[in-house]
């Protein structure tokens, strides 16, 4: 059966802690890809704390009917629905932060979508981590939002143990697909997740 181990170090107060936390279970997932830079645009209408359109760069590549996260200096929107017209881009409905006043810079990044198949409701340890700012949600096979999180800081995990006094982020349907994206406009992303579970997938 495999063994996942979760190494880490901490530097606090002039000491140094170091551990590691092993589970073993019958079953894992892992998934690797690379994600393209986001486009950069301007939010010029704000119509409400879910819809606005962005005025992009030309170029940026997106259609109507794309699936976006949006992200800003402050703050980041997950699962935006895009309506193109040249380079204005209506972006209406998602989850995540309420859009920003007009005038600020955004990046607008089509979402990617990794096909994988588990059961959440099995999993023992959860990690995800983007070598860029991004955002991760698991989604059914419908679409429906699992759970969804910022990566917000580039090579910081997101980690879950589940014998540590946190809920199972994950639990309910099954897993169909990890979605993800990259809040960079210039810099492509590696997107790295896995599981461990107490079953074969």
């Amino acid at each position: 059966m495999p063994t996942i181990r979760l190494s880490t170090t901490v530097s606090i107060g002039g000491v140094s802690i170091s551990g590691r936390t092993d589970r073993t279970a019958e079953g894992q997932v892992g998934q690797q890809v690379s994600l393209a830079a986001g486009k950069t645009g301007t939010l010029t209408t704000r119509t409400d704390n879910d819809t606005g359109v962005a005025t992009m760069t030309a170029g940026h590549g997106l259609t109507t009917g794309d699936k976006c996260d949006v992200f800003w200096a402050t703050g980041a929107r997950y699962g935006m629905a895009a309506t193109v017209a040249t380079n204005a881009v209506t972006l209406d409905a998602g989850g995540g932060d309420n859009l920003p006043t007009t005038s600020t810079a955004l990046v607008v990044c089509k979402e990617t979508v990794i096909t994988s198949v588990f059961d959440g409701d099995t999993a023992l340890m959860l990690a995800a981590m983007s070598t860029q700012r991004g955002y991760v949600q698991f989604q059914e096979s419908d679409n429906t939002v699992i759970f969804a999180t910022e990566l917000g800081t580039a090579n910081e995990p997101f980690t879950w143990v589940y014998d540590q006094g946190i809920a199972n982020p994950i639990t309910g349907d099954p897993v169909g697909q990890i979605v993800v994206s990259n809040a960079s406009s210039t810099t492509a992303a590696t997107f790295t997740v896995g599981a461990l579970l107490d079953t074969v997938p």
